[in-house]
C-alpha cells in the first residue's frame, strides 16, 4: 500500500489515468476511516435488515437486496461505497455539508486494485465469477445460498456491482465491496501492493471544487433531483464559502 500527499492539482493526473479496473471512493476528511456504516452505528444487523424490509415491502427479497437497497437510502449496513470513477471519488473527498468547511482539513480518496481484491477471496468465491467477470452481482449471490455468516467465517471481501436502481447509481459508476463484520478495512488493504491513499491538503480542495465544476461533476449530476439542485445552490450561493475564493 502507498500514501501518497497531493500538494498541487497537476499531481492527480496519476490518479486519473490508473488503470480501468480500480475503485475508489473519497472522504471528506482525512482522519476519517474505512469504516461501515453498520460499525459506526454498532446495532444488530439482521434487526436493522428485518425491520427496513418489513416497512419497506421487501419482506421475501434476499438479504443482500434488502442491504443493498438499504445502503442506498441510508440504512446501517456492512457494505462500502466505491465508485469507478476517479473523478466521483473526488467529489465526494472535496465536498461538504456545509460549503466553507471545505477549507477546514485535508481530505483523501483510497484506490484499490479490483484483480488485487478478487485474488485474496476464498476459492468458492471466485469459482462463482463468470468468464470475465470482475465483480459479483445480487443474483449470483443469491443462487449460491451466500449468507452473511459465511462472509464472517471466510472473512471474504466481496466487491459488488449493483443493479441500477436509479439514476443516482448509474451517474456516480456505483460498486460496493462486502464487508466482513470482524475484519478492517484498512488493515487488509495495507498488506496490498496496489492500494493508494490519496491524501489531499485543504489549501487546494477549492481548486478542486472549481476543476470539477467545469467537468460537470456537481451535486447536480451526483444527486439527481432536487435535492442535488438544492444542494449546488446553497454552494454557489454561500456567501462564507464564496468570500474565502
Amino acid at each position: 500500500m502507498n500514501i501518497i500527499t497531493v500538494n498541487h492539482i497537476d499531481e492527480l493526473f496519476p490518479l486519473l489515468t490508473e488503470p480501468y479496473f480500480c475503485l475508489f471512493r473519497g472522504l471528506s476528511n482525512s482522519t476519517y476511516h474505512l469504516t461501515t456504516s453498520l460499525a459506526r452505528n454498532g446495532g444488530d444487523e439482521l434487526s436493522l435488515l428485518r425491520n427496513f424490509a418489513k416497512y419497506s415491502a421487501l419482506e421475501g427479497a434476499s438479504v443482500w437486496n434488502q442491504m443493498v437497497i438499504g445502503q442506498h437510502h441510508g440504512l446501517p449496513t456492512r457494505l462500502l461505497d466505491w465508485s469507478l470513477s476517479p473523478l466521483v471519488a473526488l467529489y465526494f473527498a472535496i465536498s461538504e455539508r456545509n460549503p466553507e468547511d471545505i477549507y477546514k482539513h485535508d481530505c483523501t480518496v483510497w484506490q484499490i486494485d479490483v484483480d488485487e481484491v478478487n485474488s485474496r477471496l476464498p476459492v468458492k468465491y471466485q469459482a462463482m465469477f463468470d468468464k470475465n467477470a470482475k465483480f459479483l452481482t445480487l443474483q449470483k449471490l443469491k443462487k449460491r445460498h451466500v449468507k452473511l455468516r459465511d462472509i464472517d467465517d471466510d472473512q471474504a471481501v466481496i466487491l459488488l456491482e449493483p443493479p441500477t436502481i436509479d439514476a443516482r447509481i448509474i451517474n456516480q459508476y456505483s460498486f460496493f465491496s462486502i464487508v466482513p463484520s470482524s475484519l478492517d478495512m484498512e488493515t487488509f488493504l495495507s498488506s496490498t501492493k496496489n492500494t493508494v491513499e490519496y491524501i489531499i491538503p485543504k489549501d487546494i480542495r477549492p481548486e478542486i471544487r472549481k476543476m470539477l465544476d467545469k467537468l460537470n461533476i456537481t451535486e447536480r449530476t451526483m444527486l439527481p433531483g432536487l435535492d442535488g439542485m438544492c444542494a449546488q445552490l446553497n454552494r454557489f450561493y454561500n456567501v462564507r464559502y464564496n468570500m474565502q475564493e
